[in-house]
């Protein structure tokens, strides 16, 4: 079985293993942790698919993905769309995490505007749209664009996003905003 997984703000294509008698299921990931993987096309043979793939770099692009025993190839860039409307380089977002002593730590990241490093720079904070969803490093335009006018933006996941496990995602039921 071929399918997408998410945890931990990764989102990536997986081949899941099942055995008899077994109490768990193996996954062996076929895409590299360092793109958000939103949708695919399983080729017939079931060896190679179609994906499209958001780094946090670029725009959305179609890549192939090829696997076999040994484990999967580096993706093929089908499509560079992208090329097209972004004329210098994207900014990257930093990783970090934050200590929460109500639960386990929370990814987060920032992305800096080019001359950052030097001076004290106005911050957005996204805080999301609600419970549920998961978010991670992948590319947005419309943050790219605030990091360009000069804006830091900072964004995690926190209490209710999904990829951390039921608690983690059900923390806030009864107490939305408060948690």
């Amino acid at each position: 079985l071929i399918t997408i997984w998410s945890r931990a703000a990764r989102v990536q294509l997986v081949r899941v293993g099942l055995t008899a008698g077994a109490t768990r299921a193996t996954l062996t990931p076929l895409t590299p942790p360092d793109r958000v993987i939103a949708g695919f096309d399983l080729a017939p043979g079931g060896r190679e698919a179609v994906v499209v793939a958001q780094p946090a770099d670029r725009s959305a692009e179609l890549e192939r993905v090829r696997w076999g025993e040994g484990g999967s190839a580096p993706p093929e860039r089908l499509t560079d769309v992208g090329a097209t409307f972004l004329r210098t380089p994207a900014a990257r977002p930093h990783h970090f995490r934050v200590e929460d002593d109500r639960g386990p730590a929370l990814d987060a990241w920032a992305m800096l505007p080019p001359h950052a490093a030097s001076e004290r720079v106005p911050v957005i904070l996204y805080c999301g749209g609600g419970p549920g969803g998961m978010r991670s490093d992948n590319f947005q335009l419309e943050w790219q664009v605030f990091a360009a006018a000069g804006y830091a933006v900072v964004w995690t996941n926190t209490r209710g996003c999904q990829g951390y496990g039921d608690s983690f995602c059900t923390a806030i039921l009864g107490s939305w905003g408060q948690a």
